[in-house]
């Protein structure tokens, strides 16, 4: 089975990071996102099945631990990865920090407060935009949920309960068919 033609694109990244071919880029890829190194290895397209599974092995290693583009490209990815989970624990930090009054929060959390600001958000987006149309479904979801508050606080059912038991119409009616 031949393999598609890469792009340009793709090819320039290989070479820019010294990777030989786009499989080895894809082999990198997915050994940074966790898969383990034998699957990354075969699903990447690099295992070959003329060879032993020993000499596959071997092959992999070697790609892991000697080549040099190969090393340089997982360990660039790897310190990209964990400057963008310092960053995002940084900001949850700064955020825990944040004393907002339960005053606000609670008028921030309130359905006709999101309404307000999504209606003024989406006087900032061109009509019919991507952006415009995710802010109107948003509208949408909360005059919904709104929607079915009101319905239902018409569906509480009010009892009446009388003082005395020689009062109650439930008694009157069963003392009457005796």
């Amino acid at each position: 089975m031949a393999l598609p033609k890469p792009s340009n694109a793709l090819l320039r990244k290989c070479k820019t990071h010294k990777l030989k071919t786009p499989m080895h880029k894809a082999f990198c890829d997915l050994v940074v996102a966790g898969w383990d190194k034998e699957d990354a290895y075969a699903f990447s397209g690099l295992w070959n099945s003329t060879y032993s599974v020993l000499m596959n092995i071997q092959d992999m290693n070697h790609l892991l631990k000697e080549d040099a583009g190969v090393v340089a490209y997982i360990d660039s990815k790897v310190k990209e990865q964990e400057a963008i989970q310092k960053k995002a624990k940084k900001a949850v930090e700064q955020a825990e920090k944040q004393d907002l009054p339960e005053i606000d929060m609670a008028a921030e959390l309130s359905k006709e407060a999101q309404l307000k600001e999504l209606l003024a958000a989406k006087t900032l987006h061109p009509v019919g935009s991507k952006e415009w149309l995710d802010i109107k479904r948003m509208i949408a979801d909360i005059s919904r949920v709104k929607q079915d508050d009101i319905q239902d606080e018409d569906e509480v059912v009010h009892f009446y309960v009388p003082i005395q038991c020689h009062n109650c119409s439930l008694y009157l009616k069963a003392k009457g068919k005796k």
